[in-house]
């Protein structure tokens, strides 16, 4: 029954035979400190993954690895069309559908991604840039109504500082549901989408640096 089972994974079932999904960090457990303590449980910052798919996500340095051996082997991008994340329905609700692309670092491990993706799941090689995985199935779904409203404390000087925030968001005004009648709610799908890019942005600098 728990929604991020069914609607934050992107395996096909049979990925699924011998264990249940697990629940995996998108915005890393050991960054969830300080203004991003917040993030730490709910299901906007976890995807739900097979234990392989879940090793491979975080690394074997669980989101902190510097080293080759240590560090993602893939990343999952979110790719938001200009037109914003389409609108379905399951069972008379309303979802967010955010279009993923797979990003890899290291080559090898493709075939054995594409076995878990099922049939619509493409491989695009290139000799310039990195190999990435798109096709229709790369998908995750979160509710339209679940809004979140970010803490925020007075200073001294009268200005308002987050309390809990957004990783890789330095201006609210960025997001894309920004609202200036309520500049600190947004959609938690929208937390969702950013913890996906940051943990992209943040894979490639890394592997940028090896």
């Amino acid at each position: 029954d728990n929604p991020t089972f069914r609607f934050q994974r992107i395996e096909i079932n049979s990925s699924f035979a011998l264990s249940e999904p697990e629940s995996a960090h998108i915005f890393p457990s050991a960054k969830c400190t300080g203004v991003y303590e917040w993030l730490d449980k709910p299901d906007f910052n976890h995807l739900a993954l097979s234990w392989d798919f879940h090793i491979n996500f975080e690394g074997t340095g669980r989101g902190r690895g510097k080293h080759q051996k240590t560090m993602q082997p893939f990343v999952i991008k979110p790719l938001r069309p200009a037109q914003g994340f389409p609108i379905c329905s399951f069972n008379g609700c309303s979802y967010f559908r955010i279009p993923l692309e797979l990003i890899l670092n290291k080559n090898g491990i493709a075939e054995a991604l594409l076995a878990r993706l099922g049939n619509n799941a493409k491989l695009n090689k290139s000799q310039d840039t990195r190999w990435t995985i798109t096709g229709a199935d790369l998908q995750v779904f979160y509710l339209q109504s679940h809004h979140v409203t970010l803490v925020t404390e007075e200073t001294d000087s009268g200005d308002l500082d987050l309390v809990t925030a957004i990783p890789g968001v330095e201006n609210l005004n960025e997001c894309w549901s920004n609202s200036q009648d309520n500049l600190y709610s947004l959609p938690a799908a929208e937390v969702l989408e950013k913890c996906l890019l940051w943990n992209y942005k943040n894979a490639l600098e890394s592997w940028r640096l090896v």
